[in-house]
């Protein structure tokens, strides 16, 4: 058995509460049968977390019961939830998660029938001081004044990078009385969002530690072990072979002008990661990131997957198609892509249907044109194109666990080789050398 501490949903607003329980799930469980509302479960009997409790961060965990929101309006950043102030390089922006738990525990609240400023309230008081409090603080202050939580939201857009999908999404609820149902489809399609970019990253994180280490062996060689076996030849009257003296030349280069050497690629890289910031050099790097083998065809179909849940997330909450391209086009992470969707939504606004104009731009594949052809025959656009991100998803994970299978024993096998012409050409000059000695 073990203590979880649970952060539900009460009549009150949102509190915490202590469970002990044999799982998370079965601690979820039995609040639910308490018919609290749980948002998150996590367990209390880690060393961070006691360490977590001790110092008083921010979602530690501990017991605690909700803080009045700041009084007179005051700013988030004029206090913080511990009696500190905000950090001087702290985030400037809301990040994803903190939106899905907003959006949650928004779409909860509403639920239980509260009203939208004592939702917003409820919100507010235990993110004092955060930067999701002080956005909090400020919706607040415009939804007193009479602007409704979409326009609110729009104001936050820029600086915050509220997703433009969260904001329309937002707008359909409010026009169709529907907010609650609004909120949680988005919630799920972030949750489904993020589970995607976790993968896609897990995936790929195991092959770029590989190339990193092998990165390092090479460094260490070239620095450290080659210079060794230079001095050591050179005592001796012996020809080398021209593997070899190739192998010493680029050591001696790398010892006598190895600062050099390193402080001329790390120009390189910052040259290079300063154009690819610029917009003309995003464009080509975004444009040639497709064409990339085994990766670009990776890439492109993770953008059929935001693009089509994003499509269906909105044709569901009512948004018309048009609008519905221009939401997924603007949340679209690649540029070249990006423009693909705002010309299909030009074709559709000529009075094309929506599977030619995506074949007409080279986006989906003919499983999934032919599901969105079903789709518009049918009158259930939204539900086939959220089959065809479920399709994509899967096809992308399956294709994902191939490159990285492929992509694992390639970068072992190069090293391999790399450090076997190393160690041939090293040890080479040594029958020479026996025999000199002899």
């Amino acid at each position: 058995m073990a203590e979880f501490a649970c952060r539900v949903g009460t009549e009150n607003g949102i509190s915490e509460r202590a469970i002990v329980a044999a799982t998370a799930e079965r601690a979820r469980e039995m609040l639910a049968e308490q018919g609290f509302e749980v948002f998150a479960v996590r367990r209390r009997d880690g060393i961070l977390q006691r360490l977590a409790e001790v110092l008083a961060l921010p979602g530690s965990g501990g017991d605690a019961t909700p803080v009045a929101p700041p009084a007179n309006g005051a700013r988030s950043g004029e206090a913080v939830a511990g009696g500190g102030r905000r950090r001087p390089f702290a985030r400037r922006s809301i990040a994803t998660a903190d939106l899905l738990v907003l959006t949650e525990e928004l779409a909860a609240l509403i639920r239980a029938g509260l009203p939208l400023l004592k939702c917003i309230d409820i919100l507010r008081q235990r993110r004092g001081g955060t930067v999701a409090g002080g956005m909090l603080d400020r919706i607040r202050g415009r939804l007193a004044a009479g602007e409704s939580l979409s326009g609110a939201l729009s104001l936050e857009e820029p600086s915050m990078r509220i997703p433009r999908l969260f904001v329309t999404s937002v707008a359909i609820g409010e026009g169709s009385g529907n907010l609650e149902g609004a909120l949680r489809r988005y919630a799920q399609h972030l949750e489904r969002a993020q589970t995607l970019r976790q993968r896609v990253r897990g995936a790929l994180l195991y092959p770029a530690a590989l190339f990193a280490v092998s990165l390092g062996v090479i460094g260490v060689l070239l620095g450290f072990v080659l210079p060794r076996f230079a001095s050591f030849y050179a005592s001796y009257d012996a020809e080398l072979p021209l593997p070899t003296r190739v192998l010493m030349s680029v050591a001696s280069l790398g010892q006598g002008r190895g600062r050099l050497l390193l402080i001329g690629f790390l120009v390189v890289i910052a040259g290079l990661a300063i154009a690819a910031r610029s917009p003309a050099g995003r464009r080509f790097r975004e444009r040639q990131g497709l064409r990339v083998p085994l990766l670009g065809p990776l890439w492109r179909l993770y953008l059929d997957v935001e693009a089509s849940r994003t499509l269906a997330t909105l044709l569901h909450g009512g948004a018309p198609l048009t609008e519905a391209l221009e939401v997924a086009a603007e949340g679209s992470e690649n540029a070249a892509y990006r423009n693909r969707l705002r010309q299909v939504r030009e074709r559709v606004t000529e009075g094309n249907s929506l599977h030619a104009s995506l074949e007409a731009m080279g986006l989906m594949d003919p499983m999934g044109l032919e599901m969105v052809e079903v789709g518009e025959s049918t009158g259930s656009l939204e539900t086939m194109l959220a089959h065809v991100a479920d399709s994509y998803d899967e096809i992308l994970e399956r294709r994902l666990n191939t490159a990285v299978a492929l992509l694992e024993p390639a970068v072992l096998v190069s090293m391999g080789l790399f450090l076997a012409a190393v160690l041939l050409s090293l040890y080479l000059p040594l029958f020479n050398v026996v025999q000199v000695v002899g």
